[in-house]
């Protein structure tokens, strides 16, 4: 029962949509996910890359979940940070009924290097308590 706002993934075989490019392994049951993902910053700014959280089908929080920097940048710093969050998922995820209430969740931020331009790459890992994994590559482009 993972469920990452900007990835949409999600178990029980309900798919939510994103708009990044997504490349997934083991699909059907969402289980050791794989995914790339492109964004943009500028030099010594920080950026909130993602949201992570995870919820039951009546929108109470699951038991637990947790996210962790597996690769960190080379030219820069990210951190998870927990805080509130409001939840949004996509139709046709039975979950649409927790849109716009409010979850515990944790969010990624990055800040590169003061005066550095260029290419940076990060990776994360989510594991929740029915153990799904998912890890997350981000492939920063630093302005």
């Amino acid at each position: 029962l993972i469920f990452i706002t900007s990835l949409g993934f999600v178990s029980n075989n309900c798919i939510a949509q994103t708009s990044d490019t997504v490349r997934n392994k083991n699909l059907a049951n969402n289980i050791n996910s794989e995914t790339s993902y492109e964004k943009f910053t500028i030099s010594g700014s920080k950026s909130t890359f993602d949201q992570f959280y995870a919820a039951e089908l009546n929108c109470s929080p699951t038991d637990w979940m947790e996210v962790s920097i597996a690769t960190e940048p080379q030219h820069g710093s990210a951190k998870i940070i927990e805080q509130q969050l409001i939840m949004t998922y996509a139709s046709p995820n039975p979950r649409t009924s927790c849109n716009g209430k409010s979850i515990l969740g944790k969010v990624l931020e990055y800040s590169s290097e003061k005066g550095y331009k260029g290419e940076d790459n990060m990776t994360v890992e989510v594991i929740n308590d029915t153990g799904q994994m998912i890890k997350r590559t981000y492939k920063i482009t630093v302005k």
